[in-house]
């Protein structure tokens, strides 16, 4: 499970549809988006629906890099930890 804030990196904004949202969970195998992607300095959690997708605003494209990098390596690191897990019941 991965929870996301907004202290996690130089961000503007985190809104959930026109909502402004301080942060919110990424549960693999529960939490499905149809679409992750960026454009400029926000990046967009897509559910399809305006109203359920989260976009986050970063103060420039610099920030939203070092914070999908460190994203990408807390992924990996619940992958590996969830097969450690299951390896070894």
């Amino acid at each position: 499970m991965l929870r996301i804030t907004k202290n996690m990196g130089k961000m503007s904004s985190m809104k959930k549809g026109e909502f402004i949202i301080d942060s919110f969970l990424i549960i693999p195998g529960i939490t499905q988006y149809k679409n992750i992607y960026t454009s400029g300095n926000y990046l967009f959690f897509d559910q399809g629906d305006y109203k359920q997708s989260i976009s986050i605003e970063f103060i420039n494209e610099g920030e939203l890099d070092r914070f999908f990098t460190m994203l990408m390596r807390e992924i990996k690191l619940n992958q590996l930890i969830n097969v450690e897990t299951k390896n070894t019941k």
